[in-house]
């Protein structure tokens, strides 16, 4: 039952005892209330509110009840309190200004003893202007600000609904313009995304038809909907026209497709709520409800048509059957436990029913398992009567006290129409309960789309930056107009200038890029008046545009000699024009290998009058990749010039001979060296003998030509340490080359070296060994000390496809291994370092002779990528021990061109993305070196 009252009580007085009262205590409150509300400025509300009470109702918790007021009306389901309570209601004459919104009507809407509501009430505001920007407010007095509620607009006002009471408002929103405007969190709601009956169905079709995935129209629907509710408009159809990054274009298109069918499913139910759905809708709904949604729907879409099913409760019309007279006992007592007792008491009340379905709405995954739970509900409460014999008979005799006479003729097809009849009386009153639950379920659909909304809100509030950067000369770069063309909004705010380095800073954020329809384009304003134009894309939040100002500078670059060798030094002579104060970057590029293209530059800066002078000194270090043809390349990045300038970087060689290649104690060697390019350098020279490890080593110089001579007597002291093969090495730091020969020292008589002896091996055991028979093949002595760990290491002198020789080393460092089972294997990274990792594997005969080598070595940069990359794989080695040091702490094995003829060797060696071309391995100097005791 509804009730309504309009305007404040009216005074009802019976004689005049009782008008003397009234008169008395409007005295009192004219000489208590009143001094405190002249006093606080207001009527029960906040130091800045000022109100005035215009009604007071009381309100019945077992009804639904509508209060109406001038100005709107309230509306109270029943259920939302737990007793009899007073309604008051008190519009507001003077409160706090909402941020960047205008108030048209408030109102204090409060309830004298309920704190905490069973759910959503209805406050219609009226409101007769048009619909654009309205919002609906309610004050949050924790943060003693204005924020946003749950409302939709009809066509008379906006209804708010609330689980809470407080000030509310209607006001009408200022959208923000200019590059920082933004949109107000606090007021962002779905209430104001509306669509007429027609697109929202074309949104579900397609929904359908597409196996339940959003479609086009579903996209289209909810981004026009969303930038429409923003006050964008049709200011943009996508956000690519903007030069939007991937990421965010990504994330709005999953937002705005989703929100189409989330707006469509809301539109669609307000009106079937409000009744203004035809029967083609309702039908449609209906199929798409119990044939689909509930297998392939999305929860959020199972949920919502939840909401039709609750309405299809409601449009259902249950038939009641006809009981004949001799059955109408059983009908009687069945009324009169429903009537009377105890147990069903509560049930009768629509609270009780709305909180079941509510709870079980909660529990439900899909339309189909929402329907069984409520029929199995209502079954339960319309059969319950024929559960209890007992019951049954005590009813049936209290019907027969009151003239009624049978009783028989009870069978089950009798309970269930009686039952049927009830549950059909039950269903048609329990209509006001479905309507509710649908409004529920809309709200809460209706809260979902308002959080994606306010994502989609937080991401166009996201600031940009665009650095805009004019390169030429200062007097030409300062003080330039800067501006990005809008279709909207004031263009003198997208306006700038550059400061004296040719340079402004723009921020805007999406929302007032969106807003004022700009394009995303820069323009620039010369001194001279010419439009320059440069398109931007937001890649990142920060991003750079660049102007350069042709023709207005230009870079003059030398460099002599033209023709160096590592060591040396070249002039590097730059003029800018016109002259300027600048700042200069240099880089050295090799034309053929692009060694320093990746290179930091050089920074430096002229003088006043455009010059800068400086010498170079090419390092020896990755000569060979430097070696050739290289660029100097000098940027003025102010100015946006270049200039370059080319040179030529020989790479060094040097070619050693020793002869004679035999001699015996007494008589000499003479050693020789070539040096390409030729000069005067300090050279490094080191014999050193292979199978005693006994060295010598003297510093020399190469006369002006590059040529190296040095004679070296062999005297037979220490002879022993000086026989058999010696190997000379000429190296010169300073070109980062080295080059080897050998010679050989014989004895008087030279002794004849022993065979190793290898048994022959037999076709298969001949049976069980003997006590102190050996069972295995014999071994030579072992060169290692296998109780102690080496680690490994290899130097190795390589051919290269243009006939040129190179070397290059790998070591293990300080990891090591032992020789187990005649392999030596270790895995290491550089003391901890992860950027430096390798590996090296040989293996051994029985006789320790080195039979196969795989090493390789990595270096890799922070950013996990290879810098540098070498290794060497070998078979078919069959190498012996070539020496060991006195010590015993080293075992070395070596082999030159003639030993490595018969044996397979691969060596690689990459840096930089440069690889040096090998074409075969000439000359392996291998070595093991005791580390540690065994642990």
């Amino acid at each position: 039952m509804e009730t309504t009252e309009t305007g404040a009580m009216a005074a009802m007085t019976e004689d005049g005892r009782e008008a003397g009262m009234k008169d008395r205590l409007i005295l009192l409150l004219i000489f208590t209330v009143l001094p405190a509300i002249l006093l606080s400025g207001c009527f029960g509300g906040g130091e800045e509110f000022v109100e005035e009470v215009i009604l007071e109702k009381t309100i019945n918790p077992d009804e639904t009840q509508t209060v109406e007021f001038d100005g709107g009306s309230v509306t109270i389901p029943f259920g939302t309190i737990d007793e009899n309570d007073t309604l008051r209601v008190a519009v507001v004459k003077k409160a706090p200004k909402p941020e960047g919104a205008e108030i048209l009507r408030a109102y204090n809407i409060d309830l004298a003893k309920t704190e905490n509501l069973n759910g959503y009430i209805e406050i219609k505001l009226r409101h007769t202007g048009p619909a654009k920007n309205i919002v609906a407010l309610t004050y949050d007095e924790s943060s003693k600000r204005w924020v946003g509620v749950l409302y939709r607009i009809v066509d008379d006002g906006v209804i708010i609904y609330t689980p809470h009471l407080s000030y509310f408002a209607t006001a009408v929103v200022t959208h923000e313009s200019g590059p920082m405007a933004k949109i107000n969190l606090d007021y962002v709601s779905a209430a104001g995304v509306s669509m007429d009956e027609d697109r929202a169905l074309a949104v579900l079709r397609e929904y359908v038809n597409n196996n339940y995935e959003p479609g086009p129209n579903a996209y289209r629907v909810g981004w026009d909907a969303a930038m429409e509710y923003f006050g964008i408009g049709g200011a943009a159809s996508t956000f690519a026209q903007h030069g939007l990054d991937v990421q965010t274009l990504d994330k709005f298109n999953t937002w705005a497709t989703h929100l189409g069918v989330v707006f469509a499913v809301i539109q669609l139910g307000w009106d079937l709520y409000d009744g203004n759905a035809d029967e083609g809708t309702v039908n449609f709904l209906k199929n798409m409800m119990y044939s689909a949604v509930g297998e392939f729907g999305t929860p959020a879409m199972q949920l919502s048509f939840v909401g039709v099913f609750a309405i299809d409760y409601s449009l259902t019309k249950f038939m009641v059957t006809a009981i004949s007279d001799r059955e109408k006992i059983w009908e009687e007592a069945y009324k009169l436990y429903y009537k009377k007792d105890d147990r069903v008491k509560q049930k009768k009340k629509m609270k009780y029913w709305y909180d079941e379905f509510l709870k079980l709405y909660k529990e439900s995954r899909t339309p189909a398992e929402l329907k069984a739970k409520i029929d199995k509900a209502i079954n339960d409460y319309v059969y319950d009567f024929w559960e209890d014999e007992t019951t049954v008979a005590f009813y049936q005799e209290e019907v027969m006290k009151h003239a009624w006479t049978g009783g028989g003729g009870l069978n089950e097809e009798l309970k269930k129409k009686i039952s049927e009849n009830h549950k059909a009386e039950l269903m048609n009153a329990l209509k006001p309960v479905f309507w509710r639950l649908e409004e529920q379920i809309l709200l809460e659909m209706q809260a979902k789309a308002t959080r994606q909304l306010k994502k989609m809100a937080e991401e166009l509030n996201k600031v940009y930056t665009l650095n805009v950067r004019v390169n030429g000369p200062k007097d030409f770069v300062s003080g330039l107009e800067v501006y990005i063309p809008v279709k909207a909004g004031n263009q003198e705010q997208w306006s700038w200038e550059t400061d004296e380095s040719g340079e402004c800073f723009i921020r805007f954020t999406l929302y007032g890029l969106l807003k004022s329809q700009a394009k995303n384009k820069v323009v620039l304003i010369t001194k001279t008046g010419e439009k320059i134009e440069q398109e931007f894309k937001l890649t990142s939040r920060s991003t750079s545009v660049v102007f350069n100002i042709e023709g207005k500078g230009s870079i003059q670059v030398s460099v002599t000699p033209k023709r160096v060798a590592p060591g040396d030094k070249i002039k590097v002579s730059v003029q800018v024009n016109p002259p300027v104060e600048t700042e200069l970057e240099i880089k050295i590029e090799n034309i053929e290998t692009g060694y320093g293209k990746k290179s930091e530059p050089w920074k430096v800066k002229t003088g006043k009058d455009g010059r800068y002078e400086s010498n170079f000194v090419i390092q020896p270090k990755d000569v060979y990749k430097k070696a050739g043809k290289n660029v100097l390349i000098v940027t003025a990045p102010e100015l946006g010039a270049e200039g370059k300038a080319t040179f030529e970087i020989i790479k060094p060689e040097i070619s050693v001979t020793v002869s004679p290649s035999t001699v015996r104690p007494g008589e000499a060697v003479v050693i020789k060296a070539r040096v390409e390019p030729p000069g005067r350098y300090k050279a490094k020279l080191s014999v050193l003998n292979a199978q005693s490890g006994a060295s010598y080593s003297d510093i020399k110089y190469t006369d002006s030509s590059g040529n190296f001579r040095y004679q070296l007597r062999i005297y037979a002291k220490n002879i022993e340490q000086k026989l058999g093969t010696n190997i000379v090495s000429v190296e010169i730091p300073k070109l980062g080359v080295m080059g080897t020969a050998s010679f050989v020292v014989e004895a008087e008589v030279m002794p004849t070296p022993k065979p190793t002896q290898t048994p022959a091996p037999t076709s298969e055991p001949t049976g069980t060994p003997l006590p102190g028979e050996p069972t295995t093949t014999p071994q030579a002595e072992s060169p290692f000390n296998l109780n102690k760990e080496y680690k490994a290491g290899f130097v190795v002198d390589v051919e290269l496809q243009d006939g040129k020789r190179d070397w290059f080393n790998l070591n293990t460092y300080g990891y090591g291994s032992k020789v187990t089972n005649n392999i030596y294997h270790v895995k290491y990274d550089y003391r901890g370092d992860p950027r430096t990792i390798g590996e090296f594997k040989a293996t051994f005969d029985q006789n320790y002779r080195l039979m196969t080598i795989n090493a390789w070595q990595k270096i890799l940069n922070k950013k996990g990528d290879v810098e540098l990359e070498k290794g060497l794989i070998c078979n078919n080695l069959g190498l012996d021990v070539y020496g060991r040091s006195w010590n015993g702490d080293r075992v070395r094995y070596w082999s030159g061109d003639e030993k490595l003829l018969s044996s397979s060797c691969t060596a690689y060696h990459r840096h930089l993305g440069t690889e040096m071309k090998i074409k075969r391995v000439v000359e392996l100097d291998i070595k093991f070196r005791m580390i540690e005791d065994e642990k």
